[in-house]
């Protein structure tokens, strides 16, 4: 079960992943060729100089770099996901951590600046600042007029919170219009949109509901939806991510126990294997003398003397003996304890 929702996890998180990959390299690629062909795209040139840059051209730079960036982010999580890759998942979460801590930024200024409106209140606000900057007559189209023509044809709606807001916060409507013609459903059909922008009703075909209200509950998807779907992804990448961990923790303690059985096999000796060649009985001892407790010069069995020798080094395998350690060597504290008895300090 366990392994079952940690793949179902693993697998979210690389789809959609993959997903947001997809579509910012899509983005990224329309940002580019805006960039080198404009007119195509915009329906007017752009100039492409450093010194003195245009709004738009530091719009397509900023969504190229921006992009960018995002299509770097997307891949770490897409192919760490499906690689289980430590390093990947890693920058993948320090980078969503910090996009998290910007929108719950964003969210507390929110609503210590509109107390009572919130979201709503602040999309109301930045609609009504961009207003002024609508002008009909630019014939390069500043952005604020086209993302103005855009909404209003596609949502069927007229100014911020109601239709008045254009003559309140706009003063480049010359000839006495009250709206733009993008609030009119004949637009851009001059002769059909006359009387609409002089005079706007629902009778001339005049869009009388403002924006706000009408993209509202879209606009309260996304500014809840995406952090939502940043902490679950930052949760979901942080499983991946420990698990992988423990995996290789695993395989490490794994690798050991074989490195460590392997070795015990190469000493250890089996007359019914017969690998007496390959698996020689000799251990190294290389200052310690060979116990024997059978023996009279060993601890188990007389007493050392001044000019005992005990040989060190490799002891022999002889397969028709025994080995020399035939029992562990007493403690240091039984050695100890029977010299000093022997000494005869203590009296019985």
């Amino acid at each position: 079960m366990f392994r079952c929702c940690l793949d179902l996890v693993k697998f979210i998180l690389f789809i959609v992943n993959f997903a947001a990959f997809v579509v910012v390299s899509l983005v990224l690629a329309g940002a580019i060729y805006t960039l080198l062909e404009p007119y195509k795209v915009l329906g007017f040139h752009v100039p492409q100089n450093l010194e003195n840059p245009t709004i738009w051209f530091i719009l397509l730079i900023s969504a190229v770099s921006l992009f960018g960036f995002l299509v770097l982010f997307t891949f770490l999580g897409c192919c760490g996901a499906a690689c289980k890759n430590r390093c990947m998942l890693g920058s993948f979460i320090i980078i969503l951590m910090v996009f998290l801590g910007a929108n719950i930024a964003g969210i507390v200024y929110v609503y210590v600046a509109f107390p009572n409106t919130g979201e709503i209140g602040a999309l109301s606000k930045g609609a009504q600042l961009s207003m002024p900057f609508y002008d009909p007559a630019d014939s390069k189209r500043s952005v604020s007029t086209m993302v103005w023509d855009f909404v209003q044809q596609e949502a069927k709606c007229c100014g911020a919170d109601t239709i008045y807001d254009w003559t309140t916060f706009n003063d480049n409507l010359k000839g006495g219009r009250k709206v733009p013609g993008s609030c009119c459903d004949g637009f851009p059909d001059a002769a059909q949109v006359s009387q609409c922008v002089l005079s706007p009703s629902i009778d001339n075909g005049a869009y009388t509901k403002g924006c706000v209200k009408t993209i509202g509950l879209q606009f309260k998807v996304l500014f809840w939806g995406i952090p939502a779907l940043m902490a679950l992804m930052l949760i979901f990448a942080l499983i991946v991510c420990s698990k992988s961990g423990r995996d290789d923790y695993d395989r490490v303690r794994d690798h050991r126990r074989t490195g460590r059985r392997s070795r015990d096999d190469r000493y250890h000796h089996g007359d019914e294997a017969g690998h007496q060649e390959d698996t020689p009985w000799e251990y190294q001892y290389p200052t310690a003398p060979p116990y024997n407790g059978g023996g009279s010069g060993g601890y188990g069995g007389g007493h050392r003397g001044p000019t005992d020798q005990y040989p060190t080094g490799p002891i022999p395998y002889n397969s028709q003996q025994q080995p020399l350690i035939a029992d562990q060597p007493p403690r240091y504290q039984d050695v100890a304890y029977s010299n000093y008895r022997d000494s005869g300090k203590i009296q019985y």
